[in-house]
């Protein structure tokens, strides 16, 4: 979509493209689009191949994976930090059933090989404490970290939905939640929603209940842990 003119264009590409698919990962780095895994849904077919769209050039080209490469997966978030690709939770296939994940995994996209990311507990913990497994939550960056806010764990009958908040520090490889320490608003819980990062603010809009579609716009300030639900003017449909 060109800013000019407010209309859409199909892009061409050039050469082998990458199969059909959903809920892949994605992430710019050195002028290549970075796609990682989702699944077809058609078949099904779940995917763990890593492909990069040149935007200059517009041809795609298949990447090697090096390292302990992750399993197929959809549903995680994935973020970009210092020429690295995380990507943290999401669901895949196991002895034919579909379950969450909890693990993280980051793609150096220098030297293309993948290391699993091991969580460490801090130095206020006496055990690791992490996040429950989930899938189709937020993810974004701030100054050395990820903060993770909501999505849920499917359960074909049952899923539970979260609104918690956590802080994954990348250097030190620990999690701390974001808990209120009074009556503050905070959001519902959700999944599906959108997030981005603005200076020292997170902004989050929308999303799924269990009961309802969602149109709420919620600020989460970093530096003073507080949510503040923001009131907008008209509406979405």
């Amino acid at each position: 979509m060109t800013h000019e003119l407010y209309s859409w264009q199909k892009i061409e590409f050039k050469g082998k493209t990458p199969g059909g698919r959903a809920k892949p990962s994605c992430v710019i780095y050195n002028n290549n689009l970075w796609v990682f895994g989702g699944f077809f849904s058609s078949a099904p077919d779940f995917w763990n191949d890593m492909w990069t769209l040149n935007l200059q050039t517009l041809e795609w080209t298949k990447r090697k994976q090096l390292g302990v490469q992750p399993n197929t997966r959809w549903g995680n978030t994935t973020v970009l930090f210092q020429g690295r690709m995380y990507i943290y939770g999401g669901l895949n296939k196991e002895s034919g059933r579909l379950a969450d994940r909890e693990d993280m995994y980051f793609y150096d996209l220098e030297s293309e090989e993948w290391q699993a990311v091991e969580y460490r507990k801090s130095s206020e913990d006496e055990q690791i404490k992490i996040p429950q497994p989930r899938d189709y939550h937020t993810a974004v960056v701030y100054k050395n970290a990820m903060v993770v806010f909501a999505g849920w764990k499917y359960r074909f009958f049952g899923s539970t939905y979260f609104n918690d908040l956590w802080i994954f520090d990348f250097a030190k490889q620990t999690w701390k939640e974001i808990t209120s320490e009074d009556s503050s608003p905070w959001p519902q819980a959700r999944t599906s929603h959108t997030a981005v990062i603005s200076q020292d603010k997170m902004f989050i809009f929308g999303g799924q209940t269990r009961a309802k579609d969602l149109n709420d716009l919620w600020c989460f300030d970093l530096r003073t842990n507080k949510w503040l639900e923001i009131n907008t003017l008209g509406d979405i449909h």
